[in-house]
Order: C-alpha cells, then sequence, then structure tokens
C-alpha cells in the first residue's frame, strides 16, 4: 500500500532510500542510545555528567568527529536549556560540567549521544562507539565545589595512565595542546559557543585574580595542573547516589531520595499511622516466616551476598506489603545489598511468576500466611 501511494505521486527509488535511511536512524538513535533517568534531578542544579564507551570502542578518533558532538550539545542545549561551564571530549569518555534546565537531564544526554551517533553515521564508515547505557550524573552542591569541578574536567587529559609519571612540565604542556577541551574559550582562543557560559565562570572565579578576572579560569586551570597527583582527585570525594558535596548536603538529598520531609521516621511502611517500630515488627515477622518455610535461620536470608531463594520471596512480600514511597533504599540496608540490585530480583520475580507455577503458588501460600497471622495478631 505504502508503495503503491508513493509512486501514484511519482516519488523515485532514491527518495524512497532517502526515506527508510531516515527512519533507520530514528529508530538507531530511539533504542540503542537511550538514557537512563538522573538518580535526582533539581532544576537549575550543578551536575557533573560523564558519558563512557566500552573498553573494546573509541568515542573519537579525529577532530572531525569531536566537532560532530560539539554540534550535538549545541542541539541538545537549546531544546532542553542547559549550560555548558565546561568540557573535555576524550577518546573513552565525555566529561561535562553543567547547569541543568527545567526537563530531566537524561533527555539532554540522550539527545547529544543520538545526534552525535546520528552525524557519526551519515558521515563516516567506521564503527559506531558502543556507549554505555548507563551515563553518570553527579549531582554537584553549589559554591566552593564550582571551581574544584571546572579545574577536574580542564585536567582530565592528564590524570590517570601514563601521565601519574610525568613531569609537571609535559602536563602543563599536553594540557595546553589538547584542542577539545573547554580550555581554548577560557584562553581566548575561541570564541564562546551560545550554550556556554563563560561569564559565569569568570565572576566566580574573579577572586583567583582581582586585577585581570578574564584570566582568572586560565590560571585556577593552570594551577591545578601543578597539583596533580599532590592532592586528592575531587571524583573520589563522591558519595553514594552520585553526590559531591557537604555532608550537610549529602544528608539533605538521602532524606530527599528516602522520601522524609524533616523527620527521622522509617519509611519501610505503606500502612497509614502506624509506628517505625511495628513495621520493623512485620518485617522481622515476615523474615521467619519466609526462613522457617525454607528451614533455615531468618539470618541466613540477611546475609550480604547471599543467593538464598528466599531473599526474593521476601523482598516480594516485603515490596507488596511494607515498602512505601522511597523504601526500598532501606530495605536494601536491610538485606546489605543496594536497592537497584533490589529491583533487578523483583524483575526476576516477576518473570519467574509467569513461567514457574510452583513458585507462584508458594508465594501464594506465604502470603496467605503472613496475612492470616497479620489479621489474627490485629483481632488480638
Amino acid at each position: 500500500m505504502l508503495f503503491k501511494l508513493l509512486h501514484q505521486q511519482n516519488v523515485t527509488i532514491q527518495q524512497i532510500r532517502g526515506l527508510f535511511d531516515l527512519l533507520l536512524h530514528y529508530q538507531f538513535s530511539t533504542f540503542v542510545v537511550m538514557a537512563r533517568p538522573v538518580r535526582i534531578h533539581i532544576p537549575n542544579a550543578l551536575y557533573l555528567l560523564q558519558i563512557r564507551v566500552r573498553p573494546d570502542s573509541e568515542l573519537f578518533t579525529c577532530e572531525e568527529e569531536r566537532g560532530l558532538f560539539l554540534a550535538s550539545m549545541s542541539d541538545a542545549a537549546e531544546a532542553y536549556g542547559v549550560t555548558t561551564f565546561a568540557f573535555a571530549l576524550l577518546p573513552q569518555s565525555i566529561l561535562l560540567f553543567v547547569r541543568a534546565g527545567q526537563l530531566p537531564l537524561s533527555q539532554y544526554i540522550h539527545r547529544c549521544q543520538a545526534g552525535y551517533l546520528n552525524r557519526l553515521k551519515a558521515l563516516s564508515f567506521r564503527e559506531l562507539p558502543k556507549i554505555r547505557d548507563r551515563h553518570r550524573a553527579i549531582l554537584v552542591q553549589d559554591g566552593p565545589l564550582f571551581e574544584e569541578v571546572m579545574q577536574r574536567v580542564h585536567l582530565a587529559p592528564v590524570i590517570g595512565g601514563h601521565w601519574s609519571n610525568q613531569s609537571e612540565a609535559r602536563r602543563l604542556g599536553e594540557i595546553l595542546k589538547t584542542r577539545w577541551t573547554s580550555l581554548p574559550i577560557y584562553s581566548g582562543q575561541d570564541s564562546p559557543p551560545a550554550w556556554f557560559d563563560r561569564s559565569e565562570t569568570i565572576s566566580r572565579l574573579a577572586h583567583l585574580q582581582p586585577e585581570r578576572p578574564d584570566e582568572a579560569p586560565f590560571w585556577c586551570i593552570m594551577q591545578g595542573a601543578k597539583q596533580v597527583g599532590r592532592t586528592p582527585d575531587v571524583l573520589d570525594q563522591v558519595k553514594a547516589m552520585s553526590l559531591l558535596g557537604s555532608d550537610e548536603f549529602i544528608a539533605q538529598h538521602y532524606d530527599r531520595a528516602r522520601g522524609r520531609t524533616g523527620s527521622s521516621s522509617s519509611i519501610l511502611n505503606r500502612g497509614n499511622g502506624t509506628s517505625p517500630n511495628e513495621i520493623r515488627v512485620r518485617f522481622n515477622r515476615l523474615n521467619r516466616l519466609v526462613a522457617r518455610h525454607y528451614g533455615t535461620a531468618p539470618s541466613e536470608l540477611l546475609k550480604a551476598r547471599a543467593r538464598h531463594p528466599g531473599r526474593k520471596l521476601l523482598i516480594e512480600l516485603s515490596m507488596r506489603h511494607l515498602i512505601g514511597k522511597g523504601g526500598i533504599r532501606e530495605l536494601g540496608e536491610r538485606l546489605n545489598i543496594s536497592g537497584s540490585a533490589i529491583a533487578h530480583m523483583r524483575r526476576q520475580v516477576r518473570h519467574t511468576l509467569r513461567d514457574d507455577n510452583e513458585f507462584a503458588t508458594k508465594l501464594a501460600d506465604l502470603e496467605l500466611q503472613f496475612l492470616e497471622e497479620k489479621s489474627s495478631r490485629t483481632m488480638e
């Protein structure tokens, strides 16, 4: 039907091929490089982003390819309102220091990746880079860390690898000759694009060079190059959940992720008005119920890295009857595993429930026992 319609409109074979190429490009960009959501998205907050490829692949092989990525960044920044303060385009990773817009930052990252791969596919015959599906998005506390993170991005070309044994002069030389960081913008060699905010960086770092504030970013980066290997890497300070900042800043966002609004009450709770102590009692009761079914000690289900089949049942029943908003992380603390591991395990349970009737029956029996026991205790 489609070909008949195109033929009636006098569409040539070349035009049809072009249409299918466009559809293939769209399909590729939509399904292959989807970016997962940022763990914590806060509009107008500072983020340090890292896009990586697999060890057997390279993001860039020449300057032209880096230019394609910058063009994709320009399109994405305009669409999602993201402002960039620093970037480094390395062979196997990309570092971006940005201020997020109102829209989710993961959409911006996806647009950058998809735009670059589509441009590369159209202009090159080389194998496309295998971009990892999980980018790194570090929420950065606004304030003194601005200077450290901006500095770290520009020092990326000389951190790690053989550069750890090189002299200070060699490091400075490499940083100065590296074309594909934002250093040329700060040194005045290149003009800042519309999506790059040079002026805010200058105003933040002006105290370093009060007499010549325009030179402050360049001076800051050069001073950082002298300290490579002598001072701790700022990325080593990143805490769980990808947070970079003071203890108070990190605690604030831990509470935010756990669904807390100022109180220290447990969120391992789905019941209305149920106290945290009661929820702990119920969890322990559920743990004992599953352990008794398997003829093992309750502590066996709580051991770190335990592969006991009862853990899946315990997690599924806890998710159904005890967990409130944000409670996955707290459940993970009780079971000594990460929240992402719990989510992965629950996906496995869903597949098992579809394919394994015995497992589904076992889960239903345990759930019924738990509810009956809960009901009898309530009546008492």
